[in-house]
Parts: structure tokens; C-alpha cells; sequence
């Protein structure tokens, strides 16, 4: 049992009950917990089930998150440097667009398909995402393993991703 009074800050905690008490502030990226106890006056931060579903939330929000600081000082009061997003390379640059195009248009049909699980559907949808902003630096970062939660990828899955593995030149 986890039991919170004033404040935690931690990356992961695995108890079979959490309590947060009156005020009690917890900042826990990943919990694993059958049950979870607030007060009305408790905070509790972040909360995810595991580090692949704190992955894909960070992954809708790259545009605002761009390219997170390796090491920041906490205490210090003055901002962030601007930095710049992953850029991608030239020979990924110059290659053919309609690799892009043609993998955009089978994922939009495919993500439909009812006979997709939960968790395939919404690795399917990070891609698509990604394609529809033309976050490339993203795409190219997380296709390969959304590919891979297809338990049973149906023949215009693997052209989507044969698309994607020849644009992207792995």
C-alpha cells in the first residue's frame, strides 16, 4: 500500500492501493494500482498505465513538446533555450512524396476496419496522425513500432508500410 500525505514525486509506483489524503500532492508518471483513493482536496499528476501509453499521449502534443532538454536545471528561474525539432535527412527530403500519399490513404481506410483491436487502432492512428501533420520526423520515429502491434497486418497494411519503409529508406 502506497499511502500519501503530503507530497511524492515518482516515475513509477506498484503498490495494490494508493491513497492520497486531504492536500496530499502526487506527482507519479506511471501507477499500477488495482485501486486508487483520493481526497477531494488531493492533486495527483500524470497516472498512466504503463510507459507506452505515456509515450503516445507525449507523441500527440510533439508540435507543442518539440525537442525535450536533455538536463534542466529546476531551480533555476530563467527559460528554456529554443531548440529545434528532429529534422529529417536530405536523401528522406527529396524522396517520393507519393510513398507519403499512398501510405496516408490506406491507413485512412484501414483504421476503420472493425476487426482491429484497441491498442492496433490507436497505433494505426499515431501514424496517420503524424502523416496528416506531415510530422515526418515523427512518423519515421514510431511506424515501424506501430506496425508491429498488428497482431494480424492485412495486405494493405503491409503496402502502407512498405510506402513508409521506402520513403523513409530503412
Amino acid at each position: 500500500m502506497c499511502y500519501i500525505q503530503g507530497t511524492l514525486t515518482a516515475w513509477k509506483v506498484r503498490a495494490k492501493r494508493i491513497t492520497l489524503e486531504d492536500r496530499a500532492k502526487a506527482f507519479i508518471m506511471v501507477q499500477e494500482s488495482e485501486l486508487l483513493e483520493l481526497s477531494k482536496s488531493a492533486r495527483l499528476v500524470g497516472n498512466f498505465a504503463n510507459e507506452k501509453e505515456l509515450y503516445l499521449m507525449m507523441g500527440k502534443f510533439t508540435a507543442q513538446l518539440r525537442e525535450l532538454p536533455g538536463a534542466v536545471d529546476m531551480h533555476s528561474h530563467a527559460p528554456l533555450a529554443e531548440t529545434r525539432p528532429p529534422q529529417i535527412s536530405p536523401a528522406q527530403a527529396a524522396a517520393d512524396p507519393e510513398h507519403l500519399r499512398a501510405a496516408q490513404s490506406i491507413l485512412e481506410r484501414e483504421v476503420a476496419r472493425p476487426d482491429l483491436g484497441p491498442a492496433e487502432a490507436e497505433a494505426v492512428r499515431e501514424v496517420l496522425y503524424g502523416l496528416r501533420e506531415r510530422n515526418l520526423p515523427r512518423v519515421a520515429s514510431i511506424y515501424r513500432d506501430a506496425f508491429g502491434e498488428l497482431r494480424a497486418p492485412s495486405e494493405q497494411m503491409r503496402k502502407a508500410y512498405e510506402h513508409l519503409d521506402r520513403y523513409f529508406g530503412k
